[in-house]
């Protein structure tokens, strides 16, 4: 989880805090990461602000 936060602190527009509280949010929803890895691969740090969304309405994929 750590080496996920800081890609995403290094490659986009996000501070460590903020990486950390995404990563965080989507991990305490899922209980892994493999989805958000995959989200992250193919649509970028907008991919995984989406899926966070749609994970605090209560969608899951």
């Amino acid at each position: 989880m750590e080496e996920f936060i800081k890609e995403l602190s290094i490659e986009t527009h996000l501070s460590y805090k903020n990486a950390k509280l995404l990563v965080g949010y989507i991990n305490s929803k899922v209980g892994n990461l493999e989805t958000a890895h995959k989200l992250y691969s193919t649509d970028g740090v907008r991919g995984l602000e989406i899926y966070a969304q749609q994970l605090k309405l209560g969608i899951k994929f």
